[in-house]
């Protein structure tokens, strides 16, 4: 298979193996993510915050999603998570992450000094990522996770985005737990790509995308034997 399916998709976020000097070890991350694939997995989400992705370096991060696709992962089966506190950076690791191919990015809202962060200053942040990257379709998805970040991604942020970057914006995926925001209207964007349904509430992690994904968190990251939707959730008859 070539790319990730547009339904049923089950995405995993992957733990960073972390080597002597504190860098990413790309071999092992190499083996970890096709073993996954290898496993059932339809795709993996690299240095999010299961990957704790913001401990590293852009240069060591560049580096290992380079010796991962060199290795034989399809880049189109990835989404790379690319937040950071200097936009530049998330800038930098944007670009990069799409010269690879990879399926899509996620970003978190800024997170320091947060608890001045408003509803405009959220969106100012996303606009000036979206508008240094300079590219028209990032395949972006919003990352919700106030627990960590301590900054909500609202539906009228989420709204206003989509309004002015519609072919930017791929979706939200929501870690937020709270299932009022989740069944929010204005989670839905413009239904472009049809949406194909609510994700499963059984799941730790949530994606609201054009093409409803999967996402499986901590569990698929660390254990040996990642499970399917159907086998987590059965369909009942």
């Amino acid at each position: 298979m070539t790319g990730l399916p547009t339904t049923d998709c089950l995405l995993v976020a992957v733990t960073t193996p972390v080597s002597p000097d504190y860098r990413p070890d790309a071999d092992l991350l190499l083996e970890r993510c096709s073993d996954l694939i290898a496993a059932g997995c339809d795709g993996v989400t690299l240095f999010g915050t299961t990957g704790e992705g913001a401990e590293f370096g852009v240069e060591d991060r560049q580096a290992a999603l380079e010796r991962v696709i060199a290795g034989g992962l399809d880049p189109a089966r990835i989404i790379v998570s690319v937040g950071a506190l200097a936009i530049p950076d998330i800038v930098r690791l944007s670009r990069h992450a799409l010269d690879q191919k990879v399926a899509g990015l996620l970003l978190m809202p800024p997170c320091v000094y947060r608890g001045g962060i408003t509803e405009d200053g959220t969106f100012r942040f996303y606009a000036a990522v979206i508008d240094r990257t300079e590219r028209e379709e990032m395949g972006l998805h919003l990352y919700h996770f106030p627990d960590i970040s301590g900054v909500p991604i609202t539906p009228n942020v989420i709204r206003r985005l989509e309004e002015r970057y519609p072919r930017a914006i791929a979706g939200v995926k929501d870690s937020g737990g709270d299932l009022d925001f989740t069944d929010d209207p204005h989670l839905l964007l413009a239904n472009r790509a049809g949406i194909q349904g609510k994700p499963e509430r059984l799941f730790l992690g949530e994606c609201r995308l054009g093409r409803v994904l999967r996402q499986i968190p901590g569990p698929g990251g660390t254990a040996s034997q990642p499970r399917r939707r159907e086998q987590l959730a059965p369909r009942k008859s």
